[in-house]
């Protein structure tokens, strides 16, 4: 099984490709990573992941990294993922956050369109959420209070959605 993880040099994308290694010889791990990102969280693991340099933003660099792998699985992980410099930068975060998602999205589905897709979420999507209320269920109305928490709602909820199914 191949598998690319974008984000990779994220907290999550460092721990899942050490968790993808430990499953054996018949998993071939890849990551994306943003050529500006430290290494630090991810040292440990040249020699032992392909590396594809590059942005989400860039549907080039994307799409040549995905044609090269031709992932059956894909974890999307890359995001500006604080909700404070969503304030900032909200053109940025909508950038990185929904338009590098659909680059990536695109890429597959032009190169390897049965890949299966994990693309993460996150609780800012819900917004304000009341005691009475935890544990949030994916049933709960989506109420973001921030940039960070709209560019977190899932595509077929986003006014920029392409309602597309993928594999």
């Amino acid at each position: 099984m191949r598998v690319i993880i974008t984000g990779i040099t994220g907290l999550v994308g460092s721990h899942l490709a050490d968790y993808l290694q430990l499953l054996g010889e018949g998993v071939e791990v890849a990551g994306f990573k943003r050529w500006r990102s430290s290494d630090e969280s991810i040292w440990h693991l040249f020699g032992r992941v392909r590396f594809f340099e590059g942005d989400v933003e860039d549907s080039y660099s994307v799409h040549e990294a995905v044609s090269s792998i031709k992932p059956d699985r894909r974890f999307q992980l890359p995001a500006q993922n604080h909700p404070s410099e969503s304030w900032t930068a909200p053109v940025a975060t909508i950038g990185t956050n929904v338009f590098g998602t659909i680059h990536v999205l695109e890429g597959v589905r032009k190169h390897c369109p049965a890949c299966r897709e994990h693309v993460a979420g996150s609780s800012a999507q819900y917004g304000l959420v009341r005691a009475e209320d935890v544990p949030i269920t994916e049933a709960h109305p989506l109420r973001p209070l921030s940039p960070y928490g709209s560019s977190r709602l899932p595509r077929s909820c986003s006014p920029l959605s392409t309602t597309r199914t993928w594999g």
